[in-house]
């Protein structure tokens, strides 16, 4: 059974280890290996904590918490055997409710250059690339492309 709510702080340990184990599905070859190896789960989950699970969404499937969002469409994570089931659909679709609901008009989000999955994902869902890159030090030097939707 598949469902998306929104966080409770008692989620924090649950989002942490999708939020650090996506990161090593997803970035693996595409980030240093030494700046993904000081990551760690126990980070994510004091992170988290302190933040109170505020402004985020959960994805669960059998109970088991498998994506966290973030408020401003900082990241978007679902746990790669958790992917093709709609489930990222439906916390993108929740995350831009809530950012209506707060007045905006637009949402942005970043997404790292080489990350083309994550790129035909975010274009199918309606955003696009307005132009704008950054580098970013993620152990060694990384792009990022800004993605922008009208809501």
């Amino acid at each position: 059974m598949k469902q998306v709510r929104m966080a409770q702080l008692s989620d924090a340990s649950g989002i942490a280890h999708v939020h650090w184990a996506s990161w090593m599905e997803t970035y693996a070859g595409l980030i240093d290996p030494g700046y993904l190896a000081q990551r760690s789960e126990e980070k994510s989950r004091q992170a988290f904590e302190s933040a109170g699970c505020r402004d985020m969404a959960v994805a669960l499937l059998d109970n088991e918490i498998v994506g966290p969002e973030t408020g401003e469409v900082r990241g978007l994570y679902v746990l790669r055997r958790a992917q093709g089931l709609g489930l990222g659909r439906e916390l993108m679709q929740l995350a831009l409710d809530a950012l209506r609901e707060k007045g905006c008009r637009q949402a942005v989000l970043w997404v790292l250059a080489t990350n083309e999955k994550a790129m035909g994902f975010y274009e199918h869902y309606g955003f696009a690339f307005d132009g704008t890159q950054k580098e970013e030090l993620r152990g060694s030097s990384v792009i990022e492309k800004r993605y922008r939707i009208r809501l």
